[in-house]
């Protein structure tokens, strides 16, 4: 009984207010979209699709610019072209760097107390500024971080060698790759696949992914966490899992920095230890800096970094897995430029970096035609404000189509074909920057974001893909298996887009 009159309020107080928002509208040049219905808004256009493709097909509709409305009323502005991104993320950057809030990232983020989830606030920019200088830092000893993804690609090729050749589904091999490298990265450490506190992480990074990659009932009607429900009990263990994990990394890099930095001795070892010198760097230039920051806020950043850089980078190496066995003629000429710059009696480093264009320009078509996170994480007006002609007040929920974008005809030569020869210029050579990349003809690309939400760890990711696939590729072939079908290459949307599915045959080369 109490539940059916909580929902009959619910719905009666977002009636009035959407009667109310309509009046006050009226003179408002908002973007065209479809009409909303009551309480589920725009909702049954999206419905039985993945969202980017809902949301590129309505483009063709109503242009590169248009408006939805989410269950509860949320307006949305959603874009699908670079010129609109360039001018909200970068010409208008503050206009559209607000972060909407839903229960689940509070929850997760300890009230916003990070930079993925926080709003545009003092907080979030000094925050950030802090992490930027850490990464400045610890990115500073790159041979440091050559060395600790090196060893685990190292460890990869062993596990791999010992399938001999036969039919195997790379994911597991790949995430524990990769978060062996962010754990090594944030807090110095690395596991076995049958260590205790591993099995942990896996385990409350799955429910994370799960829960925050939907539009979730919580986020929607947020009183029912006070009821029994299953992924109440599950939200609530898993980041206790993870407070506990990350609370013990972060007390003990605490104790060792503040003793090692009383007696002058302190040696940075890894990123935790960056973001405490950062932090205390920060405190004796500026006193505002305690009364704005928390620990709390340097324990989510580290969470931060686990959250960008575990799924996406693995599912990029995945998607990369399954279109080299989809175009073996696009790995021959990998490995014949690898023979020809590196040889059989080395590895690749990263002072090969600039040397194996092709390398790079493949790994950049894979995170274009892939677009393994089609929807970039929303933004939020902090003002009332235009985008595309159209005005955009105040709180408007702001959607980056990355994925029309990657596939826009008018600015890609069939955009569904992967062609890593687009991103090379006349000189057959890759560059990564703006300029270089114009040069190559490439301009509608953004798989890192940009302006103030851009992706902190972009370089970090970069290093990390460039030298695990140069490595591999470098020792292995990827093959499909006889008599079975080639990797699917639709994909399959939960938190980013993700291959489904498959097995190759990875065989040495030498």
């Amino acid at each position: 009984m109490i539940l059916e009159i909580a929902l009959v309020c619910s719905c009666v107080m977002l009636i009035i207010f959407l009667i109310q928002r309509a009046r006050g509208q009226k003179a408002l040049s908002l973007a065209p979209g479809p009409s909303p219905y009551p309480l589920i808004g725009n909702m049954l256009r999206l419905a039985g699709k993945p969202g980017h493709q809902a949301m590129t097909e309505l483009a063709e509709e109503y242009g590169k610019i248009f408006t939805l409305y989410l269950p509860g009323g949320q307006r949305c502005v959603v874009i699908n072209s670079i010129d609109l991104a360039r001018e909200a993320l970068l010409t208008k950057r503050d206009d559209f760097s607000g972060r909407p809030s839903t229960f689940i990232s509070g929850y997760l983020s300890r009230g916003g107390k990070d930079i993925i989830c926080a709003d545009f606030t003092q907080t979030m920019i000094l925050l950030r500024k802090i992490a930027h200088s850490a990464l400045r830092m610890y990115g500073s000893g790159l041979q440091h971080l050559e060395g600790l993804i090196c060893s685990e690609v190292s460890q990869l090729a062993k596990r791999i060698s010992a399938h001999e050749g036969e039919p195997l589904d790379p994911k597991n091999d790949l995430q524990l790759t990769v978060l062996n490298v962010i754990c090594a990265v944030v807090y110095g450490e690395s596991y076995d696949i049958e260590d205790e506190e591993f099995q942990r992480i896996i385990e409350y990074n799955d429910d994370f992914i799960r829960l925050f990659g939907s539009y979730h009932i919580l986020d929607l009607l947020p009183w029912l966490r006070f009821l029994p429900l299953e992924d109440v009990k599950t939200l609530r263990k898993s980041r206790a899992i993870r407070d506990d994990i990350l609370g013990t990394k972060y007390r003990e890099h605490k104790k060792r920095f503040e003793e090692d930095n009383a007696n002058n001795n302190f040696e940075m070892e890894d990123l935790t230890d960056a973001l405490l010198k950062a932090y205390h760097e920060a405190k004796e230039e500026d006193g505002k800096v305690e009364q704005l920051l928390t620990e709390d806020h340097i324990v989510m950043t580290m969470n931060d970094v686990f959250n960008a850089g575990l799924e996406t980078t693995a599912t990029t190496l995945r998607w990369l897995f399954a279109y080299m066995a989809h175009y073996p003629e696009v790995q021959a000429r990998l490995h014949a430029e690898l023979d020809d710059v590196i040889g059989c009696g080395r590895m690749p480093c990263l002072k090969d970096r600039g040397n194996l264009p092709y390398l790079e320009s493949t790994i950049a078509e894979v995170l274009r035609i892939a677009a393994t996170v089609p929807l970039s994480l929303p933004h939020k007006a902090t003002c009332d404000t235009t985008l595309g002609g159209y005005d955009v007040p105040k709180d408007t929920m702001l959607i980056t189509n990355v994925w029309a974008m990657h596939h826009d005809k008018d600015e890609w030569e069939k955009p569904e074909v992967f062609n890593p020869e687009r991103f090379l210029d006349k000189e057959g050579k890759f560059g990564s920057s703006e300029r270089k990349v114009s040069a190559a003809g490439v301009r509608s690309y953004l798989p890192f974001s940009a302006g103030r939400r851009g992706c902190l760890g972009e370089s970090l990711a970069k290093t990390e893909m460039f030298l695990i696939v140069s490595r591999f590729l470098h020792q292995f072939k990827i093959e499909n298996p006889p008599d079975k079908p080639l990797p699917d290459l639709t994909g399959r949307v939960g938190v980013v887009l993700m291959p489904g599915p498959f097995e190759v045959c990875i065989k040495e080369r030498f």
